[in-house]
């Protein structure tokens, strides 16, 4: 374990707290010197963070143990951010775009850059809600059909007679009705108002304050505010309102981290512990691209549900589930006739934490669908090499393949006519859909 001393640690300008920055998957104890009692706050924070980065107080400081989770969160006597291992960490505004499919493709990738660092997961995924914001506002809110019940000079739509039995007690000379109005006041544009108003709090950068601000003006002349509840999100697309599906998958991610808002009240100093996932980014990352760049007419690139197929059941009267086991990917040929043609699953680790477990689980995946040949997808690193294993005693062979994150996102966002020839020059070496003579070797 490394130990950090307290001259080689940052200092936060605006807080004065040390800020205790570590990798993924590292281990350090920093020697902040003994901190006090945790306070009720940190407490929950700590409790909230328990399954993304390991946090104890020792004798000497602070010991972290981090994950696969990057992010900032901020103690009352300190900072703890893990940035990522495998990219640089201004790549993250472009890597969550294109992971996540919420890119706009109008934006220059100077514009995608990274803003803040002290709260950087959760700035980039504001600045997308306020660039598909911008967007939505160009064309128009959705409206549609509400149901509305209001007291009016007039009657209008249906009479509510409790409502109007109680106008007539106390005088009231309006109707009490019920009627159907075509406004814009609907989930669809109160989730996004909703999530404004608590990005406002949060956010760091003053000029995306400004933004926000002139977006919930222009909300709030159309739209009620609403307290979102998860289940708001259950929201069929059609294409009628097709084009809200992006900004609310965006809405969602924020929402997922709203848990710990009311831990300290918002102010200047305030980091919003939003952790993100490098394992599931970097899945989703890899299945797009080679959604994107594999022939279509000839491949069929499915990302597989953590549900999967059954493939242990239990042949007992026991109180146990059948087990359900399935690669992150899985290729199919459609010609002559759909069939597996590629497995591969994605490992976000170097090359020398891949071992034995690894290559029996994608071995038991090739048994499984009846294939030779497996591929373990890691990100690109200097550490890392590219390594091929062949079974002594079973015809298969486990190709373990790097995948560059920054230099593709590069390509992606460079606006270069040649950009797709250049990522599926990259890929050629990698993957047999790119390059078929690879399964001969």
């Amino acid at each position: 374990m490394i130990q950090i001393p307290i001259e080689d640690i940052k200092i936060e300008e605006k807080s004065k707290k040390p800020i205790l920055e570590l990798k993924e998957y590292d281990e350090k104890e920093f020697l902040i010197g003994r901190i006090k009692e945790y306070s009720e706050n940190d407490v929950k924070l700590s409790e909230f963070l328990t399954n993304k980065i390991k946090i104890i107080p020792t004798q000497k400081g602070i010991w972290a143990n981090a994950g696969s989770y990057i992010g900032s969160a901020e103690f009352e006597e300190f900072i703890i951010q893990v940035i990522p291992k495998f990219s640089e960490i201004e790549k993250l505004p472009l890597l969550i775009d294109y992971a996540w499919e919420i890119e706009d493709k109008d934006i220059v990738e100077t514009e995608l850059r990274f803003q803040s660092d002290r709260n950087f997961p959760v700035e980039c995924l504001i600045r997308s809600l306020v660039n598909q914001c911008q967007k939505l506002m160009k064309i128009g809110l959705s409206k549609s059909y509400v149901n509305v019940e209001d007291n009016l000079p007039y009657l209008r739509g249906r009479l509510l007679l409790a409502q109007q039995i109680n106008n007539d007690a106390r005088m009231n000379l309006k109707f009490g009705c019920e009627y159907d109005e075509f406004s814009s006041n609907i989930i669809e544009n109160q989730i996004i108002l909703f999530i404004l108003e608590k990005s406002y709090n949060i956010t760091q950068n003053d000029d995306t304050k400004q933004q926000i601000q002139k977006l919930i003006h222009e909300f709030d002349m159309e739209v009620n505010y609403k307290i979102i509840e998860s289940r708001n999100f259950e929201i069929y697309y059609d294409r009628y309102n097709s084009h809200y599906e992006k900004i609310h998958l965006v809405c969602k991610l924020i929402f997922e981290e709203l848990g710990v808002s009311d831990f300290y009240k918002y102010n200047t100093s305030y980091i919003f512990p939003v952790f993100i996932d490098m394992a599931r980014l970097f899945e989703k990352y890899v299945v797009r691209l080679l959604s994107d760049y594999s022939d279509d007419k000839m491949y069929d690139i499915k990302s597989q549900p953590k549900t999967g197929s059954i493939a242990w059941k239990t042949m007992e009267m026991v109180d146990e589930k059948n087990k359900r086991i399935e690669p992150d990917i899985i290729i199919y040929s459609k010609k002559p006739r759909r069939e597996v043609a590629i497995i591969a699953d994605v490992k976000y680790m170097e090359s020398r934490k891949f071992g034995e477990s690894q290559l029996y689980q994608i071995g038991f995946y090739l048994h499984e669908h009846r294939k030779q040949m497996g591929f373990a997808l890691i990100p690109d690193s200097d550490k890392s090499i590219e390594i091929k294993w062949e079974s002594i005693n079973q015809n298969i062979s486990i190709h373990l393949k790097k995948i560059p994150v920054d230099e593709i996102l590069d390509i992606i966002y460079s606006r270069n006519i040649n950009r797709d020839e250049k990522i599926k020059d990259m890929l050629q070496k990698k993957i047999p859909i790119f390059n078929p003579s690879i399964i001969d070797k």
